[in-house]
């Protein structure tokens, strides 16, 4: 598969960096079409004092993968409508997030990467930026993401993203074009703004910290390596200072079921492990893993493989 690596070299211009990464041609002093084997699109940019702003508009010819690193030219980046994007940090922790219609905020050299296939249509915004840019009242919320933050938007993004990409363009004439491209960016990062003020003094379940998403990665690992950990949202909440409701939301998020759910799934498929690879008891191994009785594990066991556990002992001897 072929990778696109968003990485420029200090000092290099990033139209033309653009420009040679995906084989475009420079139309104007903000637009670049791409027409070759790898897509078919355009790709605008603008850089202005303390902030550089990207549409990527196009459709993949070929599977590709392209790497987002952080532009050390700047303090932020802000990347909206990214429907997959797999996130590793500095840790090499990584996590799959899904942002189809919000954003995600990075500060510091963490990667994204990006995935997509023959025929994917690919139409996502960028804002790279300084401080400076920020109004007072945004700056303290922004410097409390140690790595990254993401929100999963509401309907002012999702009519923002209708109105640009999918709207039909024949009322702006080619040569407003830019223009109406700028001040629809202007006004999709003033929204983003706005969406971060919004959710700071009403504590959103719509935005997701890096610190939350820390919790849940504990939790899971617990899940996952502790044998007799039967996770309890009430004590979660107290243990990590996180409200019960929001670490519920960005558990459900990152692994697409409840944290109780998870628990269930690793404790059966367990059970199945130490049933057929051990000699031990069956009611044993059912205490052992927090059931309250065999005939728990049994139901559980028979709903999810479709044979008891007795059973598979039995096919193992054979």
């Amino acid at each position: 598969m072929k990778k696109f690596h968003f990485q420029k070299k200090r000092g290099e211009n990033y139209k033309k960096f653009l420009t040679n990464l995906f084989g475009g041609e420079i139309i104007n002093e903000h637009l670049i079409a791409i027409d070759n084997e790898n897509a078919k699109g355009e790709i605008i940019v603008f850089e202005r004092e303390n902030m550089r702003s990207l549409v990527l508009n196009y459709k993949a010819n070929i599977n590709f993968t392209t790497i987002l690193e952080h532009d050390d030219n700047f303090d932020y980046t802000i990347r909206c409508y990214q429907p997959t994007a797999s996130y590793k940090g500095q840790d090499n922790t990584t996590i799959d997030l899904k942002c189809p219609l919000g954003f995600i905020i990075n500060q510091r050299n963490d990667v994204l990467t990006l995935s997509k296939k023959e025929g994917d249509d690919v139409q996502a915004v960028a804002f790279f930026f300084n401080q400076e840019k920020l109004t007072k009242e945004t700056i303290p919320i922004i410097n409390k993401i140690k790595s990254f933050s993401f929100n999963m938007g509401d309907e002012r993004f999702i009519r923002w993203n209708k109105n640009f990409f999918n709207n039909d363009r024949s009322f702006v004439n080619n040569s407003l074009y830019t223009k109406w491209a700028e001040h629809k960016l202007n006004e999709l990062y003033v929204i983003i703004e706005n969406i971060i003020l919004e959710n700071e003094e009403e504590e959103s379940e719509k935005m997701y910290h890096d610190y939350e998403i820390d919790i849940a990665l504990q939790v899971k690992n617990r899940i996952a390596n502790e044998l007799n950990y039967k996770p309890n949202i009430e004590e979660i909440s107290k243990e990590f200072g996180i409200n019960k409701t929001k670490i519920g939301v960005v558990y459900k998020f990152i692994y697409g079921q409840t944290i109780y759910q998870d628990y269930k799934k690793v404790r059966i498929f367990r059970a199945k492990d130490m049933i057929s690879s051990t000699t031990r008891k069956i009611s044993d191994i059912a205490y052992e893993l927090g059931y309250t009785d065999l005939h728990h594990l049994s139901k559980d066991f028979k709903k999810t493989f479709d044979i008891t556990p007795s059973e598979l002992r039995e096919s193992v001897k054979e």
